[in-house]
């Protein structure tokens, strides 16, 4: 059986991603199943050399294989080959894709080969102010009407950031606030150090910003923020925007390629889900980011 799980609203897209990876974890012999991201060449070096040459000889293949748009000749060859001999027999394979590249070569053939498909689109507003108002009910948490308009006005098309910014409201950090506390101007001190590409003082002040008691959960928000901020510059969505953000976040979006904020935000998300599920540590993946981003 494959299953295609693709679209631009990945909260959902990767919770039923984590469902099957449980289900695997539950169900499947310890090193019975196989994890890869075609992003990563050192990856499909692997599902080549191990995967792909051997599952035409098993019985069952139990795998999960993220970003498939991203699959070299060379792989992109051997999941042909091997679509198939999945398709005809017990085995289960996943394919996770980030958004919908409809250009892409192996994701149509995926369209076309896998027994199952689901896109995820974005909410509609409506959804978007269902979502909330169940996630505030669930918290037994309060916001003003404006602060929920302004939330879903800016954010009610990704539920991932709604959430993170929904956290910071509740956390007392609302970003519907124009009044700055001294904390958030050092947290946002984070953001443009990181968005100048001082790597060393983005280091430098995370490591103050840690030892002076901040929340690593606070700076994630706030960078994924600021990542939003440069994005929506520059892709043109900049109808609202604060003139002294505006400015500051046009000097800064010249840093990066509209890929280099996706990946970078996507990668925050990333962390975030993995900090949720235990898998991985805030403060050192932060520390990650900051080195390598």
């Amino acid at each position: 059986m494959i299953y295609l799980l693709y679209g631009e609203e990945t909260k959902r897209s990767l919770g039923m991603l984590r469902d099957f990876e449980r289900r695997f974890q539950a169900e499947v012999p310890v090193g019975g199943w196989q994890r890869f991201d075609f992003k990563d060449e050192m990856d499909q070096e692997r599902f080549l050399l191990g995967a792909g040459s051997q599952a035409l000889f098993s019985q069952k293949d139990f795998y999960i294989i993220r970003n498939p748009s991203h699959a070299s000749p060379r792989s992109a060859r051997t999941l042909e080959e091997l679509l198939p001999h999945w398709a005809g027999k017990d085995s289960i394979v996943v394919f996770f894709e980030e958004g919908v590249p409809e250009k892409n070569e192996t994701f149509n053939f995926l369209k076309r080969t896998a027994s199952k498909s689901q896109e995820f689109s974005k909410p509609s507003s409506a959804q978007a102010k269902t979502w909330m108002e169940g996630e505030l009910k669930r918290r037994s948490a309060v916001l003003s009407e404006d602060q929920k308009r302004s939330l879903l006005a800016r954010y009610g098309g990704d539920l991932w950031a709604l959430e993170s910014e929904l956290d910071r409201a509740l956390a007392g950090g609302s970003p519907v606030s124009l009044k700055l506390t001294v904390d958030e101007r050092e947290l946002f001190s984070l953001g443009d150090l990181w968005g100048r590409r001082e790597r060393a003082q983005t280091v430098l002040k995370y490591d103050i910003l840690l030892r002076s008691g901040f929340p690593s959960e606070r700076m994630l928000w706030t960078m994924m923020w600021h990542i939003k901020s440069l994005f929506a510059v520059a892709t043109g969505q900049t109808k609202g925007m604060n003139p002294y953000v505006l400015r500051k976040s046009t000097d800064q979006m010249r840093n990066f390629s509209q890929d280099e904020l996706s990946d970078a935000y996507k990668a925050l998300v990333e962390l975030d889900v993995d900090e949720k599920r235990g898998e991985r540590s805030l403060e050192i993946g932060m520390l990650h980011f900051f080195l390598t981003r």
